[in-house]
């Protein structure tokens, strides 16, 4: 694997703790890793393997699934460049998810007994890595309330608002982005049918709200998108100015 020289990285303000020290940041790079490119439909880490390391993905994207007791797939997150997979781990050392490439995709490589070690010593980066403890709790309790509370519409309107969310975090458009998994596999991440779905992205086109072109999306009217994904209005000019 190569080492990584996170300064050089655009990546490196949501995936690096801003208050740790250019010291203690080239301590944490000696022990970041990156390994060869992984290719739509590889495998990252699957479900019962040994938990060994955390993962920020650098580019592409990993979808985390789990198989149901009728050997369903299950989605249980996408994540995008900057995020980290593999926090499910830690407390049992067994990974209960599966981490799969939907396109081509780098990961860098935190080993986590290293990284506990560090963590011990720099309190930025303990504070850090809590907060990505947090946001991935936070994300789950979130889904579960989806998936339990709110219509077909309200879903897909509230998964394509945290995309775009997301994107702003990466000052990338948060209105014009890709797509990098299927409608089988959003389907699957909302319960919902493919059917279902396409027939939703349909009528969101319908509404002028979003327009779909293949696995491009343009968000249209993000007042219309907010209130059907039940978000407040006034995180709208966040997620238009990137903020």
């Amino acid at each position: 694997m190569d080492r990584l020289n996170c300064q050089n990285c655009a990546l490196a303000t949501l995936c690096v703790p801003h208050c740790v020290p250019q010291d203690d940041l080239q301590r944490i790079e000696t022990f970041i890793q990156r390994g060869k490119p992984l290719h739509a439909g590889d495998h990252l880490f699957e479900a019962g393997d040994t938990f060994r390391s955390l993962y920020v993905i650098s580019s592409g994207c990993l979808k985390t699934s789990v198989t149901t007791e009728n050997g369903q797939e299950s989605i249980t997150a996408f994540v995008l460049p900057g995020e980290m997979a593999g926090l499910g781990g830690i407390s049992d050392h067994v990974h209960q998810e599966t981490a799969t490439a939907l396109d081509t995709t780098m990961v860098c490589e935190l080993p986590f007994d290293q990284m506990e070690t560090l963590c011990a010593q720099l309190p930025g980066l303990q504070h850090f890595f809590f907060e990505s403890l947090s946001r991935q709790v936070i994300g789950s309790q979130q889904v579960a309330f989806q998936l339990s509370t709110r219509s077909a519409e309200e879903r897909l309107a509230a998964f394509l608002w945290g995309l775009s969310v997301r994107q702003s975090r990466r000052r990338l458009s948060a209105l014009h982005f890709r797509l990098p998994m299927t409608r089988t596999d959003i389907a699957r991440y909302l319960g919902l049918s493919p059917e279902t779905v396409s027939r939703l992205i349909n009528n969101l086109q319908k509404q002028g709200v979003a327009q779909f072109g293949g696995r491009e999306v343009e968000l249209l009217d993000m007042s219309v998108l907010a209130r059907l994904a039940g978000t407040p209005p006034m995180d709208i000019d966040s997620a238009r100015s990137g903020c």
